[in-house]
């Protein structure tokens, strides 16, 4: 019976403590590909959050650029269009109001002026587009997220030239500035409405 019991002499197969090591090589592997995973995902996130911020300036530009042009003068206005600070005309300022004109339906003659105001809302951080007619009524649009900072004087009058500076973006990141420039197209000069 002796000769029948065969000794082992080589080991066959992995000990514990060879797949202990493995398992934690592959645990350092796993953790790395998933904190890549992790680190491409915020950053497209963040990108992703940024473009739509950009494009909801941009649509805010665009807004403010065709209200702009549209402008008409009324009363003592030269432009339709006038930049305050603390409700006060300035060259540069936190606010601009553009007269409109609204048609009344008969005929292009006859038509009502209408208010529009621009503004930043610092408690929401917002661009605010207002608009008001002779009635009363009142409509509150928010335009586009602004970044706290860098916004304290976004609008500009020089000539007939309006130039508009915002800064969007959220807090946590630094601002994206995006600027651009408008022409009045009308003004009064000796009393008569000119067209561009």
């Amino acid at each position: 019976m002796l000769l029948m019991v065969k000794r082992f002499t080589q080991n066959k197969g992995f000990t514990v403590i060879e797949l202990l090591i493995v398992l934690g090589f592959l645990s350092v592997i796993m953790l790395g590909i998933f904190n890549l995973f992790s680190f491409v995902y915020q950053t497209y996130e963040q990108v992703r959050e940024e473009s739509l911020l950009l494009q909801e300036a941009n649509v805010a530009l665009i807004m403010l650029g065709r209200d702009i042009q549209n402008a008409v003068p009324t009363g003592n206005q030269l432009h339709g269009v006038t930049v305050k600070e603390n409700g006060q005309p300035v060259s540069k300022g936190d606010e601009i109001e553009i007269t409109l004109r609204q048609s009344l339906g008969q005929s292009d003659e006859e038509f009502q002026p209408i208010q529009v105001c621009y503004f930043i809302d610092r408690h929401k951080n917002k661009l605010i587009r207002q608009v008001s007619n002779p009635s009363g009524e009142n409509r509150i649009q928010e335009m586009v997220t602004v970044h706290p900072t860098g916004n304290d004087a976004p609008f500009e009058l020089v000539g007939k030239t309006v130039i508009i500076t915002l800064a969007v973006g959220l807090e946590s990141r630094p601002p994206k500035v995006v600027q651009s420039e408008f022409a009045v197209r009308n003004t009064r000069i000796g009393g008569n409405e000119l067209n561009d």
